[in-house]
């Protein structure tokens, strides 16, 4: 019995020469709102002086850089507004994302653990407490969130582990 095209998976889809480009080429994209050219904008002219294989070389983030990502809120920008952040919506933030990799992608890992895997279950999940707490300082930067996602046994596998 022969599979319809829509009970494929795009992989399958791949292998037997069936995959409908038409649905992923179709698509225009979104446009990027003032905002967030601004700190694009912002965030280019700062890196000039930023090779990403001098970065790379030295092993750490000069000073002068990390305060320049702290004043153009890059720690802050899917935090809410009324908690210190740029509050750009998920497609805007999504596009800043998008340029901060094409330039460098090791210093745009730096944020990006920040904002959605460290910072994300506070926006999503915590009391106004919390939020008040944290959210200010981890938009200014003053304050930086991670995840680790690893333990004897379990590796990465977050369903295996026991602490």
């Amino acid at each position: 019995m022969k599979k319809s095209k829509s009970a494929t998976g795009i992989l399958e889809n791949l292998y037997l020469d069936t995959f409908e480009k038409e649905k992923f080429t179709s698509f225009t994209g979104l446009d990027i709102e003032q905002a967030t050219q601004e700190i694009i904008d912002q965030y280019q002219d700062l890196i000039k002086d930023f090779p990403p294989d001098k970065l790379e070389e030295e092993g750490q983030l000069p000073d002068a850089l990390w305060q320049g990502l702290k004043k153009i809120g890059i720690f802050g920008l899917n935090v809410p507004k009324q908690h210190g952040g740029v509050g750009l919506p998920l497609s805007q933030y999504l596009k800043v994302l998008e340029h901060l990799a094409r330039t460098d992608m090791a210093l745009a890992i730096i944020p990006t653990a920040h904002l959605s895997i460290g910072l994300k279950g506070i926006i999503l999940f915590g009391n106004e407490e919390q939020k008040k707490k944290y959210l200010t300082k981890a938009a200014g930067g003053e304050m930086i969130f991670a995840y680790a996602l690893t333990e004897p046994g379990a590796g990465s596998d977050p369903q295996s582990m026991t602490c």
